[in-house]
């Protein structure tokens, strides 16, 4: 029995020998670690935003849940020296009946997979605006505001292949007109009383047209492209906008929103 035990022992001796000498990494096997994430890359603020949130002193903030949504939310701000602040409680709004698309007169940031503004899609435009007049079907109106008292001769152009695209006219001004189709605003109701978003001024054929912040008919009931809500609400606006303070309309789905808030310095 003696004959085993010193090949046994000498065999032992010789696998702790072998595995003190084999390499660290073989002795234990790894899972290679998984390169960190890259940073998302910031998202530019497009030219003509910057220009108009630079000398704005009042926004409207609308957001949806995403761009296909119609249900959203308004939060009026207002600038303290370099600050925006909140100026009363965010109200219930709703957008395009198709939700929202991208401003498709500025370049957008992104736009991959994303909707774009075209006439008739039933989309809201996604961006920044200017907001320029109020309208609606009283004679006057005191406000802050330029306001422009609805007749029955006033329209709003939404045929591309029209001079005045994208224009509200008057008929009495325009004894021969070369469209097909108008919004005859005296007509709609939902207008006894509402405001002009300044989108696509250049008024470039199917970009979209007739863009106003105007009264609901309740919530889930989408616009044709507008952004609408409360009467109540559409006339503490028309009393708080002031021209001189050069009032803008942001509107974004709320991930967006969300993602240039801090790069774009919005309210």
């Amino acid at each position: 029995m003696s004959y085993y035990f010193p090949v046994t022992r000498t065999f032992i001796l010789l696998l702790l020998i072998a595995t003190a000498l084999m390499p660290a990494n073989a002795q234990k096997k790894t899972t290679p670690k998984k390169p960190a994430p890259k940073p998302a890359a910031a998202t530019p603020l497009p030219e003509p935003y910057r220009d108009i949130l630079s000398n704005a002193q009042q926004a409207l903030v609308v957001t949806v849940p995403g761009w296909n949504s119609v249900d959203g939310s308004m939060q009026r701000f207002e600038k303290q020296g370099d600050k925006w602040q909140a100026v009363g409680n965010k109200f219930p709004i709703v957008v395009g009946k198709s939700g929202l698309g991208w401003d498709a007169i500025t370049e957008p940031p992104s736009a991959s997979g994303q909707p774009m503004k075209k006439e008739g899609d039933g989309r809201s435009p996604a961006g920044i605006f200017k907001i320029t007049e109020l309208f609606g079907f009283d004679p006057t109106l005191d406000s802050k505001l330029p306001y422009r008292p609805l007749t029955e001769s006033t329209e709003c152009v939404d045929d591309a292949g029209s001079q005045a695209y994208n224009q509200i006219v008057s008929l009495n001004d325009i004894p021969h007109p070369d469209w097909n189709s108008s919004e005859k605003m005296r007509t709609i109701d939902v207008y006894r009383i509402g405001a002009v978003v300044d989108y696509n001024s250049p008024k470039v054929p199917d970009a979209g047209s007739c863009i106003f912040l105007h009264i609901w008919k309740g919530p889930g009931h989408g616009t044709a492209g507008c952004t609408a809500m409360e009467e109540d609400h559409v006339k503490e606006l028309a009393s708080w906008l002031d021209e001189k303070k050069q009032p803008v309309l942001i509107q974004l789905p709320q991930p967006m929103y969300d993602r240039v808030r801090d790069s774009w310095q919005l309210p």
